[in-house]
């Protein structure tokens, strides 16, 4: 599993030697709602559950 090989690594720091702003995190969650829609899920529920939690993230790693 990756959290055995990779222990105390997250998306969260991952990510922090990026200088992620605000603007380029909402660019990032714009993308991926782009890219689930694309993929048109037949459960939209789902589909717009995942946009919403990838957004959610992805404001949560902006440092501005």
């Amino acid at each position: 599993q990756w959290f055995e090989a990779n222990p105390g690594k997250c998306m969260m720091s991952m990510h922090k030697p990026f200088p992620i702003t605000r603007e380029t995190a909402g660019q990032w969650a714009d993308a991926m709602q782009r890219a689930i829609a694309d993929v048109a899920p037949a459960d939209a529920e789902i589909a717009k559950g995942l946009s919403d939690v990838l957004a959610q993230m992805a404001r949560g790693m902006a440092r501005d």
